[in-house]
């Protein structure tokens, strides 16, 4: 049947077609179109490709992808799972510990075990930290969130951090700068690659000391830490940022870790835009150099910023503030901690419906603070800050949660929380929080 064609006459079509032995194939054709005078084809000049077996690739390549993406999916969701039943009862086995750290009348043999008791604790939180990090990283659901910084009160909280296993190991950290106050970039991921890459120079490191150096060029800041430790075989050095690479292998391990750390700060690095790389030699320590890109301002209205971010500790004014959680050894422990490390007064639920009941009967002055868990039972706390919100749209509502990557924080926050805790938490953390609402 002859048709009609606009110009131009050279064309690439598809189709399919069933030969004689019943089979379907897709045929691609590419060729020159001959228009008569009047407009008809006269005849067509081409190849035909057959593409049967590249359409069947492309098919089979979609399910695989579509097959991963799932797998990445439920893998995400696994650990999330994880995270929430590894760090819940976290905070009563380190929660309880450090109250009990408080108790003046422990003899030196009861120090000695509950202190034993908080560094396992806290190691083990560490560990689970670093998997859910470097799942998050290759998940590619990290994000990097930039604002005003002071770097010398980041590396002064650095310090503090460390200040106790420093003095156990005796051993040094100092840190060297000039004229670099305020600084723009992710505060809380430099933190992360700055604990990670100290912890390690202490891990290694016996005698002497660390040193920090930043160093402004241009609009890049670099940073190196320095330490006198055992230092890196050369072998090593090559893929001492791979995930799982330490720098001792087999049975006789001196040194505890996962591996993780530096694959951690490598990612962290590359998404800051920034680079890192180490130099080392057997006996001689370590120096890991990273850089990210920066830029800088002088102006009062970021200083008044950053100066308005600050939190003043304040037990001057009683609250109240109730707390929902299906944990019970959450609740018995919030509720110690409360009473004994300030002057807010508390009440618990483990049920949703009971708190909702108290709210509704007793009105606004019921309650000045909600700490709400994510995993509550019957209404979860996503469903149950709207109901609070509905009752009483003022009162602050925190995500108090084992979901603990810093997406999760992100989610809620956006979700309309007001603030967000992870569990396990720092008593100097809980504070802060609690003085922002007092």
């Amino acid at each position: 049947e002859p048709f009609f064609i606009d110009p131009p006459y050279s064309s690439e079509w598809e189709y399919t077609t069933v030969p004689i032995h019943g089979v379907e194939r897709f045929i691609t054709t590419e060729g020159e179109i001959e228009i008569n005078e009047k407009g008809k084809i006269e005849k067509i000049i081409g190849t035909d490709l057959d593409i049967t077996d590249m359409k069947q690739v492309n098919a089979e390549l979609e399910k695989a992808v579509y097959k991963a993406e799932q797998a990445s999916k439920y893998k995400s969701e696994f650990l999330a799972n994880m995270s929430h039943e590894l760090r819940t009862p976290l905070v009563g086995i380190i929660g309880f510990n450090e109250l009990m750290l408080d108790d003046e009348n422990l003899n030196q043999d009861q120090l000695e075990n509950l202190r034993m008791v908080q560094k396992s604790g806290q190691k083990l939180l560490t560990i689970l930290t670093d998997i859910l990090e470097i799942s998050t990283i290759e998940a590619g659901k990290m994000t990097i969130t930039k604002k005003w910084c002071n770097l010398p009160e980041l590396l002064e909280e650095i310090r503090h951090i460390y200040s106790l296993k420093l003095k156990e190991k005796s051993i040094s950290l100092e840190f060297e700068y000039s004229n670099i106050e305020k600084i723009y970039t992710d505060a809380s991921r430099l933190t992360q690659v700055l604990l990670n890459l100290i912890g390690n120079a202490m891990k290694f490191t016996n005698q002497g000391g660390i040193v920090v150096r930043i160093k402004l060029q241009g609009h890049v800041l670099t940073f190196s830490v320095e330490d006198t430790g055992i230092g890196i075989e050369e072998e090593l050095l090559e893929k001492i940022f791979d995930s799982f690479v330490m720098g001792e292998t087999g049975y006789t391990k001196k040194y505890s870790g996962t591996g993780l750390g530096l694959a951690i700060c490598k990612r962290i690095v590359e998404m800051m835009s920034g680079e890192i790389w180490v130099k080392s030699a057997p006996g001689k320590g370590s120096t890991f150099y990273f850089t990210i890109p920066n830029i800088f301002g002088n102006n009062e209205e970021t200083t008044q910023a950053f100066i308005d971010a600050k939190f003043e500790l304040n037990y001057q004014k009683s609250k109240e503030i109730c707390v929902l959680d299906d944990d019970m050894t959450t609740l018995k422990y919030i509720e110690k901690f409360i009473k004994s490390q300030t002057n807010h007064n508390i009440k618990t639920y483990n049920k949703a419906e009971d708190f909702l009941s108290d709210l509704i009967d007793y009105g606004s002055k019921f309650c000045d603070i909600v700490l709400l868990d994510i995993n509550m039972p019957e209404i979860n706390g996503v469903e149950m800050l709207q109901k609070i919100k509905n009752i009483n749209y003022q009162i602050p509502v925190i995500a108090f949660t084992a979901y603990a990557m810093k997406s999760d924080k992100v989610k809620f926050l956006n979700l309309g929380f007001d603030d967000y805790l992870a569990k396990p938490f720092k008593t100097r953390n809980f504070i802060q929080l609690l003085s922002k609402y007092s």
